[in-house]
Protein backbone atom coordinates (compact mmCIF):
# COMPACT_ATOMS: atom_id res chain seq x y z
CA UNK A 1 0.00 0.00 0.00
CA UNK A 2 1.25 3.47 -0.89
CA UNK A 3 2.01 5.15 2.47
CA UNK A 4 1.66 8.70 1.13
CA UNK A 5 -1.68 10.50 1.44
CA UNK A 6 -2.84 14.10 1.27
CA UNK A 7 -5.64 13.62 3.81
CA UNK A 8 -5.83 11.20 6.74
CA UNK A 9 -9.12 10.77 8.61
CA UNK A 10 -8.79 8.94 11.93
CA UNK A 11 -12.13 7.35 12.75
CA UNK A 12 -15.04 6.44 10.47
CA UNK A 13 -17.88 8.37 12.11
CA UNK A 14 -19.68 11.19 10.33
CA UNK A 15 -16.83 13.69 10.79
CA UNK A 16 -14.09 11.35 9.58
CA UNK A 17 -16.06 10.08 6.59
CA UNK A 18 -17.31 13.50 5.58
CA UNK A 19 -13.85 15.04 5.69
CA UNK A 20 -12.31 12.19 3.67
CA UNK A 21 -15.08 12.20 1.09
CA UNK A 22 -14.85 15.94 0.59
CA UNK A 23 -11.04 15.77 0.37
CA UNK A 24 -11.32 13.06 -2.27
CA UNK A 25 -13.94 15.08 -4.14
CA UNK A 26 -11.48 17.99 -4.24
CA UNK A 27 -8.82 15.77 -5.77
CA UNK A 28 -6.78 14.86 -2.69
CA UNK A 29 -5.58 11.35 -1.99
CA UNK A 30 -7.49 10.37 1.16
CA UNK A 31 -7.43 7.52 3.64
CA UNK A 32 -9.83 6.55 6.45
CA UNK A 33 -8.26 4.77 9.43
CA UNK A 34 -10.60 2.88 11.78
CA UNK A 35 -9.43 0.66 14.65
CA UNK A 36 -12.78 -1.18 14.90
CA UNK A 37 -13.69 -3.99 12.49
CA UNK A 38 -16.79 -2.02 11.42
CA UNK A 39 -17.42 1.47 10.03
CA UNK A 40 -19.63 4.07 11.69
CA UNK A 41 -18.11 5.22 14.98
CA UNK A 42 -20.35 6.93 17.51
CA UNK A 43 -22.56 8.29 14.71
CA UNK A 44 -23.97 4.81 14.08
CA UNK A 45 -25.33 4.79 17.65
CA UNK A 46 -27.20 8.07 17.22
CA UNK A 47 -30.50 9.20 15.73
CA UNK A 48 -28.38 10.83 13.02
CA UNK A 49 -30.13 14.20 13.08
CA UNK A 50 -28.59 17.33 11.57
CA UNK A 51 -29.69 20.83 12.62
CA UNK A 52 -29.33 23.37 9.81
CA UNK A 53 -31.37 26.59 9.72
CA UNK A 54 -32.35 28.10 6.38
CA UNK A 55 -31.54 24.92 4.46
CA UNK A 56 -32.39 23.96 0.89
CA UNK A 57 -35.23 21.61 1.87
CA UNK A 58 -36.96 24.39 3.75
CA UNK A 59 -36.69 26.68 0.76
CA UNK A 60 -38.04 23.97 -1.56
CA UNK A 61 -41.01 23.47 0.79
CA UNK A 62 -41.71 27.20 1.04
CA UNK A 63 -40.80 27.37 4.74
CA UNK A 64 -39.74 30.85 5.78
CA UNK A 65 -36.43 30.86 7.65
CA UNK A 66 -33.25 32.92 7.67
CA UNK A 67 -29.67 32.85 8.91
CA UNK A 68 -30.43 35.67 11.33
CA UNK A 69 -33.40 33.80 12.80
CA UNK A 70 -31.28 30.68 13.27
CA UNK A 71 -28.55 32.79 14.89
CA UNK A 72 -31.09 34.33 17.25
CA UNK A 73 -32.11 30.84 18.38
CA UNK A 74 -28.49 29.80 18.92
CA UNK A 75 -27.93 32.89 21.07
CA UNK A 76 -30.88 31.79 23.20
CA UNK A 77 -29.52 28.24 23.52
CA UNK A 78 -26.03 29.44 24.45
CA UNK A 79 -27.25 31.63 27.30
CA UNK A 80 -24.46 34.06 26.55
CA UNK A 81 -21.65 31.51 26.87
CA UNK A 82 -20.97 30.75 23.19
CA UNK A 83 -18.71 32.83 20.96
CA UNK A 84 -20.63 34.97 18.48
CA UNK A 85 -18.15 34.31 15.68
CA UNK A 86 -18.50 30.54 16.02
CA UNK A 87 -22.30 30.71 16.08
CA UNK A 88 -22.29 32.83 12.94
CA UNK A 89 -19.94 30.38 11.25
CA UNK A 90 -22.18 27.44 12.16
CA UNK A 91 -25.30 29.09 10.78
CA UNK A 92 -23.47 30.09 7.60
CA UNK A 93 -21.87 26.70 6.94
CA UNK A 94 -24.49 24.18 8.16
CA UNK A 95 -26.95 24.67 5.31
CA UNK A 96 -24.12 25.00 2.77
CA UNK A 97 -22.66 21.68 3.95
CA UNK A 98 -26.01 19.93 3.58
CA UNK A 99 -26.30 21.24 0.04
CA UNK A 100 -22.73 20.25 -0.84
CA UNK A 101 -23.19 16.64 0.25
CA UNK A 102 -26.60 16.47 -1.40
CA UNK A 103 -24.86 17.36 -4.66
CA UNK A 104 -22.48 14.46 -4.03
CA UNK A 105 -25.40 12.05 -3.74
CA UNK A 106 -26.34 11.96 -0.04
CA UNK A 107 -30.15 12.25 0.15
CA UNK A 108 -31.66 14.24 3.03
CA UNK A 109 -35.20 14.84 4.22
CA UNK A 110 -36.85 17.01 6.86
CA UNK A 111 -38.03 15.26 10.01
CA UNK A 112 -41.71 16.16 9.99
CA UNK A 113 -43.30 16.91 13.32
CA UNK A 114 -39.99 17.80 14.98
CA UNK A 115 -39.75 21.50 15.89
CA UNK A 116 -36.84 23.25 17.55
CA UNK A 117 -36.71 22.05 21.16
CA UNK A 118 -37.81 25.39 22.61
CA UNK A 119 -40.41 26.28 19.98
CA UNK A 120 -42.48 28.42 20.20
CA UNK A 121 -41.25 30.18 23.31
CA UNK A 122 -37.63 30.86 22.34
CA UNK A 123 -36.68 33.77 20.10
CA UNK A 124 -35.73 32.62 16.62
CA UNK A 125 -37.23 29.14 17.12
CA UNK A 126 -39.06 27.42 14.28
CA UNK A 127 -41.71 24.72 14.16
CA UNK A 128 -40.49 22.73 11.16
CA UNK A 129 -37.69 22.04 8.78
CA UNK A 130 -34.42 22.66 10.58
CA UNK A 131 -33.70 19.13 11.77
CA UNK A 132 -32.87 16.76 8.92
CA UNK A 133 -32.01 13.10 8.53
CA UNK A 134 -30.52 11.02 5.76
CA UNK A 135 -33.15 9.17 3.73
CA UNK A 136 -33.32 5.48 4.80
CA UNK A 137 -30.86 3.39 2.86
CA UNK A 138 -31.56 -0.22 1.82
CA UNK A 139 -28.75 -2.46 3.03
CA UNK A 140 -28.60 -3.95 -0.46
CA UNK A 141 -27.47 -0.54 -1.75
CA UNK A 142 -23.97 -1.44 -0.58
CA UNK A 143 -22.14 -4.25 -2.39
CA UNK A 144 -20.39 -7.08 -0.62
CA UNK A 145 -17.09 -5.27 -1.16
CA UNK A 146 -18.16 -2.40 1.11
CA UNK A 147 -16.83 -2.33 4.68
CA UNK A 148 -19.15 -3.71 7.33
CA UNK A 149 -21.25 -0.99 8.98
CA UNK A 150 -21.80 -0.80 12.71
CA UNK A 151 -25.30 -1.83 13.81
CA UNK A 152 -26.58 0.09 16.82
CA UNK A 153 -27.92 -2.06 19.69
CA UNK A 154 -29.91 0.92 20.97
CA UNK A 155 -32.20 1.55 18.02
CA UNK A 156 -35.24 -0.62 17.18
CA UNK A 157 -34.78 -2.17 13.76
CA UNK A 158 -36.65 -0.57 10.90
CA UNK A 159 -37.63 2.61 12.77
CA UNK A 160 -36.32 6.04 11.75
CA UNK A 161 -36.62 9.25 13.73
CA UNK A 162 -39.48 10.31 11.46
CA UNK A 163 -41.20 6.97 12.07
CA UNK A 164 -40.89 7.34 15.84
CA UNK A 165 -42.55 10.75 15.75
CA UNK A 166 -45.36 9.52 13.50
CA UNK A 167 -45.97 6.66 15.92
CA UNK A 168 -46.46 9.13 18.76
CA UNK A 169 -43.06 8.71 20.38
CA UNK A 170 -44.27 5.40 21.78
CA UNK A 171 -40.79 4.55 22.97
CA UNK A 172 -41.77 1.52 25.05
CA UNK A 173 -43.65 -0.17 22.23
CA UNK A 174 -40.84 0.61 19.80
CA UNK A 175 -38.21 -0.92 22.04
CA UNK A 176 -40.39 -3.97 22.50
CA UNK A 177 -40.31 -4.35 18.74
CA UNK A 178 -43.97 -3.80 17.89
CA UNK A 179 -45.34 -1.86 14.97
CA UNK A 180 -42.22 -1.66 12.85
CA UNK A 181 -43.17 0.16 9.65
CA UNK A 182 -40.52 -1.34 7.40
CA UNK A 183 -38.27 -4.37 7.22
CA UNK A 184 -34.98 -4.40 9.07
CA UNK A 185 -33.10 -4.57 5.78
CA UNK A 186 -32.89 -0.76 5.85
CA UNK A 187 -30.27 1.47 7.44
CA UNK A 188 -31.84 4.29 9.45
CA UNK A 189 -30.90 7.13 11.77
CA UNK A 190 -27.14 7.29 12.38
CA UNK A 191 -26.71 4.13 10.32
CA UNK A 192 -28.30 5.71 7.26
CA UNK A 193 -26.12 8.79 7.72
CA UNK A 194 -22.99 6.63 7.59
CA UNK A 195 -24.34 4.32 4.90
CA UNK A 196 -25.48 7.24 2.77
CA UNK A 197 -21.99 8.71 2.67
CA UNK A 198 -20.40 5.35 1.95
CA UNK A 199 -22.89 4.54 -0.81
CA UNK A 200 -22.95 7.92 -2.49
CA UNK A 201 -19.25 8.57 -2.66
CA UNK A 202 -17.27 5.45 -2.01
CA UNK A 203 -19.03 2.60 -3.75
CA UNK A 204 -21.20 4.07 -6.51
CA UNK A 205 -20.73 1.99 -9.66
CA UNK A 206 -21.29 4.71 -12.25
CA UNK A 207 -17.59 4.44 -12.98
CA UNK A 208 -14.72 2.43 -11.61
CA UNK A 209 -13.57 4.58 -8.67
CA UNK A 210 -9.95 3.91 -9.50
CA UNK A 211 -10.40 5.70 -12.85
CA UNK A 212 -10.39 8.97 -10.96
CA UNK A 213 -7.20 8.00 -9.14
CA UNK A 214 -5.57 7.22 -12.46
CA UNK A 215 -6.27 10.76 -13.68
CA UNK A 216 -9.65 10.43 -15.41
CA UNK A 217 -10.74 13.86 -16.67
CA UNK A 218 -13.10 15.86 -14.44
CA UNK A 219 -14.44 12.93 -12.39
CA UNK A 220 -17.90 13.60 -10.99
CA UNK A 221 -17.04 11.69 -7.81
CA UNK A 222 -13.99 10.32 -6.07
CA UNK A 223 -13.62 8.06 -3.10
CA UNK A 224 -11.07 7.72 -0.34
CA UNK A 225 -8.28 5.60 -1.79
CA UNK A 226 -7.97 3.25 1.16
CA UNK A 227 -9.74 1.90 4.21
CA UNK A 228 -7.56 0.60 7.03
Amino acid sequence: MDPHFDWIAVGSGASGLASALWAAHRGLKAIVIEKAPVVGGATAYSYGGLWAPNNMLQRAAGIDDSDEQGLEYLRFLSGGFAEEEKMRMYVKEAAATIEAFAQLGVSFRMIEGLPDHYFPGAPGSLGLGRTLEVVPLPKKALPDSAPALLESPYMPGGVSWSDAIKMGRARKSLLLGSGKPRACGVRLCGGSRIGGMVASQVYRKRRDPFDAIAGDKAPARRRPDRWC
